[in-house]
C-alpha cells in the first residue's frame, strides 16, 4: 500500500517536539531580555552620575542627585545657592538599594551631592538586588569615579568590572 500523509501519531510526536522548543526558547527569551534590561538601567544610572559629575564642574556649581527606590533626581543648584531647581528625573523598572553597614538598604530620599570641582562625599554602592542573570548589577559610587560591577551577596562586594 502507498502512504498518502501522515499518521496522526506521526503529528503529535511533531507537534509535541515543537512545543518543547518553543517552550524552551521562551523561558530563555525572558531571562535574556531581563539580563539586557538590568544591563541597560545600570549603565544609564552610570552614565547619568558621571555626566552630573561632568555638568557641575562645567557649570561651576553644585550639583545633588537624590535617590529613591523607584527613581532618581537630578538637582542644580545657582551660584548665589538658592533653593536648586529639578533638572529631570528618571523612573527606574527595577528597585535600586544600596549598601549599608553590611545589609542592603532601600534608598528614600538619600542625597549625593557633586560640588564644583566634581567630588563628592557621599559614597554609596547602588545594587539591583536579586538579578543574578545580569553581567553588571551595581555601583559604586566614589569621591572621583563611579564603577560598575557585579554584587556578590555573600560577600556584600560589588566587584568592578
Amino acid at each position: 500500500m502507498k502512504s498518502r500523509g501522515f499518521a496522526l501519531t506521526e503529528l503529535i510526536v511533531v507537534m509535541t517536539i515543537i512545543g518543547i522548543i518553543l517552550a524552551i526558547t521562551t523561558l530563555d527569551f525572558g531571562s535574556w531580555m531581563r539580563k539586557y534590561d538590568v544591563d541597560a538601567q545600570i549603565k544609564e544610572m552610570h552614565n547619568d552620575l558621571s555626566d552630573v559629575r561632568l555638568k557641575a564642574v562645567q557649570s561651576k556649581m553644585q550639583h545633588d542627585v537624590v535617590f529613591n527606590s523607584s527613581n532618581y533626581v537630578f538637582i542644580r543648584y545657582s551660584s548665589e545657592g538658592t533653593p536648586g531647581t529639578n533638572v529631570y528625573r528618571k523612573d527606574l523598572k527595577y528597585p535600586i538599594q544600596f549598601v549599608s553597614g553590611g545589609a542592603l538598604q532601600n534608598f528614600s530620599g538619600e542625597v549625593m551631592s557633586v560640588n564644583a570641582r566634581g567630588y563628592t562625599f557621599n559614597l554609596y554602592t547602588i545594587v539591583i538586588p536579586g538579578q543574578a542573570v545580569a553581567s553588571a548589577d551595581c555601583l559604586v559610587v566614589s569621591n572621583t569615579r563611579v564603577n560598575m560591577g557585579k554584587y556578590d551577596a555573600s560577600t556584600q562586594i560589588c566587584s568592578f568590572k
